[in-house]
């Protein structure tokens, strides 16, 4: 999101492809955990950003491109004619019992589309294991007084029925109306309407790393479309992703962890993203930003990191209280690392920055929760609750890919 050299690396999808169909390979011959799905296999790493595409890894896929609406509740559902899509979610939670015990969670859902649908020998088929869709599931809890992060991954084919994102049937649920389901095996999010997204439960449960997690989420803000209209610029050759975000969720329930049950409360953050050549071939990974300001304001922040150790294409974005945006120039914001963190395999990353936007008042100092929250999976990435100060309080989330 690990223990293969550099040159070993993704670097075009035909080479992913490869990588993958390996990886699942070797996933659907090891022993299956009892819920059906398949674990990681170790020795087999990848990086998020191989995984998101290339300039030159589109033929044949959708692209993002202006002009394009977005429809609701269509959208929250998968698009299966783009080469890759997540459903993600992270959020900071607290202990009723004891407040000041805090924990950070994650849990997303990715799709990988191995071939285009409209490849004549793809085409819709009543055998569903014809469907060229992967799934994969990441769930990560920290504990913050433990000073510990713990994460499970899971793997499935689209199938018949055992991971997908859609729209359920009312003859399916015995229901009068049908809700969304995002799924991987009986790990899922899944909504409460016919329209909406929200309400929402989220449930995941890992055996091995003894975390799980059981949450109702509902909106407190309206949804957010990033970047222009719902299309979020990647590079300047044209790469871009279809990409909305619910920036601040309020969420309520159960946490485990080592065996232990906590019943918690907090916020969460909730993107939807899908593309088909969101990287150039030139750019190494991303920092990405969500931050949730105790004043009732949100920002997300992304900015892209070049091969050659340029700075890359950066957005900034400013939700106020009412949840209208304000898109700010990339020379509006100054992002500095304040300290870094050595991965055991030897990666420094980043660890604490202090934001500045000057136009704004805001003056913040963003510092990780535990220094090590390495998303340390088939897919390598760092991903990690962190707390603000400085200006302005406030709970957040970091991303950080393309370090390993």
């Amino acid at each position: 999101m690990k223990r293969v050299p550099r040159s070993v690396l993704i670097a075009s999808w035909g080479s992913l492809l490869s990588a993958v169909l390996f990886v699942i390979a070797l996933v659907l011959s090891a022993d299956p955990p009892h819920d059906g799905s398949t674990r990681h296999p170790s020795g087999s790493r990848l990086q998020l950003d191989s995984l998101m595409g290339s300039e030159s890894s589109q033929a044949g896929f959708i692209e993002a491109k202006e002009g394009v609406s977005l429809v609701f509740p269509r959208d929250h559902a998968s698009h299966s004619g783009f080469q890759n899509e997540w459903w993600y979610l992270t959020g900071n939670l607290r202990d009723k019992n004891d407040p000041q015990q805090l924990f950070g969670f994650q849990f997303t859902l990715f799709r990988f589309a191995l071939a285009p649908m409209n490849n004549s020998s793809l085409e819709k088929s009543d055998n569903p294991w014809l469907e060229p869709q992967i799934y994969m599931a990441h769930f990560a809890i920290t504990h913050v007084d433990d000073g510990e992060h713990r994460a499970g991954e899971r793997f499935s084919r689209q199938g018949p029925g055992l991971a997908g994102a859609r729209w359920m049937k009312t003859d399916e649920v015995n229901t009068a109306e049908p809700f969304l389901k995002l799924w991987l095996a009986n790990w899922f999010m899944q909504s409460h309407g016919q329209k909406d997204l929200f309400p929402m439960t989220i449930a995941a449960f890992d055996s091995d790393k003894k975390i799980g997690l059981t949450l109702e989420a509902i909106t407190t803000k309206p949804m957010v479309l990033q970047g222009n209209k719902g299309v979020s610029l990647k590079n300047l050759e044209g790469g871009a992703s279809f990409y909305y975000s619910y920036p601040r969720l309020s969420v309520d329930g159960q946490l485990q962890w080592q065996g232990q049950q906590y019943a918690v409360d907090g916020l969460a953050w909730f993107d939807h993203e899908w593309s088909s050549n969101s990287l150039a071939d030139y750019q190494q990974g991303w920092d990405w930003f969500s931050l949730q300001l105790d004043d009732g304001r949100e920002l997300m922040y992304y900015r892209f990191r070049n091969r050659d150790g340029s700075k890359g294409l950066s957005h900034f974005n400013l939700i106020d209280t009412t949840g209208r945006s304000l898109a700010l120039e990339p020379d509006a914001v100054e992002l500095s690392p304040l300290d870094e963190w050595l991965s055991p395999e030897g990666a420094v990353y980043p660890s604490g920055w202090q934001l500045r936007v000057p136009d704004q008042d805001l003056n913040l100092e963003i510092q990780p929760l535990v220094k090590d929250q390495l998303m340390d999976l088939s897919v390598r990435y760092w991903e990690g609750a962190v707390k603000v100060t400085g200006s302005h309080q406030g709970r957040g989330y970091v991303e950080l890919s393309g370090y390993e």
